[in-house]
């Protein structure tokens, strides 16, 4: 069922995004590709076989290429590093938040630039992200960008995020 640990296949994928030009955008696509569609095998699997895969290597291992990939001016690039992202908050919960706490700064930058395609990709792994997991310390910023950021258009879209909060904190009281 799974092709080798996802310690290895992040690695692997690491290596691809971070040793790769620019001018290799479909190589790296493809490197987040394969990793995405193994992490989606472990979306049903039980709490030790997550715990033996989402380990604090495996999120180390993607720190960079995602933060290269998010950071990207090319959509696609963008898009991939947010099915990933995506990906590993369904299949690991609230074990990634070691990769988010390394991740979140990046992913706020990414909504305020003025590209909608990229911006819609951020934006629903985002909501994603806060639909699946409990990341406290995500809160705190996310209402810092909204009182501090001049454009109303980024201060609407971190809202929504605020809106989504508080809509899933009203099920859970």
């Amino acid at each position: 069922m799974f092709a080798g640990s996802l310690e290895s296949q992040a690695e692997s994928c690491a290596g691809i995004v971070l040793s790769k030009s620019a001018e290799f955008w479909e190589e790296k696509n493809e490197a987040m590709i394969k990793l995405t569609k193994s992490i989606k095998e472990y979306t049903d699997e039980s709490n030790e076989v997550l715990n033996t895969q989402f380990t604090p290597q495996f999120f180390k291992f993607l720190v960079e290429p995602l933060r290269a990939m998010i950071a990207d001016l090319r959509s696609q690039q963008v898009k991939e590093a947010c099915n990933l992202i995506t990906a590993i908050s369904e299949a690991s919960k609230d074990r990634m938040k070691v990769l988010l706490r390394e991740i979140y700064v990046t992913l706020f930058d990414a909504i305020k630039v003025p590209h909608k395609l990229t911006v819609g990709h951020v934006d629903d792994t985002i909501l994603s992200i806060l639909r699946i997991g409990t990341f406290r310390f995500f809160i705190p910023h996310l209402v810092q960008e909204i009182g501090e950021h001049k454009s109303s258009k980024v201060r609407e879209r971190f809202l929504v995020c605020i809106m989504h909060m508080n809509k899933i904190l009203s099920y859970v009281i």
